[in-house]
């Protein structure tokens, strides 16, 4: 005996189409939230890693480094990159500001073999706070600031000490890039002052 086959008729197509649809109006915005969760959680991480890093370099090396945030005021980069980009570089004290190259006469306080790192995409440096030094005279190729200021900046000292910060120590946030409205995912460096330890928050 021969078996009917059976057909999909036009409505069950259609409602199973329906179906697909909901469902993928439910799934992308979720994973959409997720990648983005996952872009502040990496970039937390690689900002904590330079962190150490840099005074890991401030200890071995008996200097002062400080980590350079480009600043929407500065001009260092393209205004693009502000809130994203960071970068260490030697320092001195000079007064009550930390001194890298002369005043703008000398590129060689950029740490050797660093560059601006930049966080992933989809993450910013939504605040920092607690961080009252700043740094005059960087200059980076043909881009001269000369007696400007770049700031903030973490700097630490030959002892690992984070300098210029109160008892509390100092907090960076970071953020999702979010055009004109706070972010809700967020992660939270905290620099403590006297060890210049880096633990996370959030």
């Amino acid at each position: 005996m021969r078996m009917k086959k059976s057909k999909f008729s036009l409505i069950e197509l259609l409602l199973v189409m329906v179906i697909s649809a909901i469902m993928l109006g439910i799934v992308i915005p979720t994973f959409h939230k997720i990648t983005k969760g996952v872009s502040v959680e990496n970039g937390a991480r690689q900002l904590g890693a330079q962190l150490k890093s840099v005074r890991e370099y401030a200890i071995t090396n008996r200097k002062y480094v400080a980590l350079i945030f480009e600043d929407k005021g500065s001009s260092v980069l393209p205004a693009d990159y502000s809130a994203v980009a960071f970068r260490p570089c030697i320092v001195t004290q000079d007064g009550s500001d930390w001194d890298a190259g002369g005043n703008g006469t000398d590129n060689s306080n950029w740490v050797e073999g660093e560059r601006w790192e930049f966080l992933p995409k989809g993450a910013q440096i939504d605040d920092i706070k607690d961080l009252s030094e700043r740094v005059k005279g960087i200059t980076d190729k043909s881009i001269s600031l000369d007696n400007k200021e770049i700031y903030p900046t973490v700097v630490f000292s030959p002892t690992g000490k984070c300098e210029g910060v109160g008892s509390g120590g100092a907090t960076i946030t970071v953020g999702e890039t979010v055009e004109g409205e706070g972010s809700n995912n967020t992660v939270s460096i905290k620099i403590a002052a006297y060890t210049g330890r880096v633990s996370y928050e959030g």
